[in-house]
């Protein structure tokens, strides 16, 4: 004839009756212990659901700021529009032009807090670009002297 206990059922009748007080107290931590991996399981479940909707609202601002840049490249895109669009996304900027230098450090402070800088050059001064090369002009002189 089979046995129709339970595996707990049987394990208790197993161990030695001055030790079965033990046994009960180890096999109900036991069981505390399980519950509460399978709580602990269950809130990682959980953290790990909501992590991938905080990555996937994330991914679409990511995606939305990526069709805002595509936009302002765009020949189409009027002047006006690209400036709308980047004050979206800069906070301010604020610009150093060191002594006798021919660029500007643009320091760049975006919405979300982030800083850059953007070195860019200055335009030559209006009578310099319209003057000849200095190759020319020495060639003139010489010229002019004979």
């Amino acid at each position: 004839m089979r046995n129709t206990s339970g595996p707990r059922e049987r394990r208790y009748q197993e161990v030695d009756p001055s030790q079965r007080l033990v046994a009960s107290t180890l096999e109900r931590r036991w069981n505390d212990t399980l519950l509460s991996l399978e709580d602990l399981k269950k809130q990682y479940a959980d953290f790990e659901q909501q992590k991938a909707r905080v990555a996937r609202g994330a991914e679409a601002k990511v995606l939305a700021l990526a069709q805002i840049c595509r936009a302002c490249g765009t020949p189409t895109t009027q002047a006006r529009r690209s400036q709308a669009n980047l004050r979206l996304l800069i906070k301010d900027i604020t610009v150093e032009k060191p002594h006798g230098a021919r660029q500007a450090i643009l320091h760049v402070r975006w919405q979300g807090g982030a800083c850059g800088d953007v070195i860019v050059d200055l335009p030559r001064p209006r009578a310099e670009a319209i003057r000849y090369p200095e190759p020319i002009i020495a060639r003139v002189r010489d010229l002019a002297k004979q």
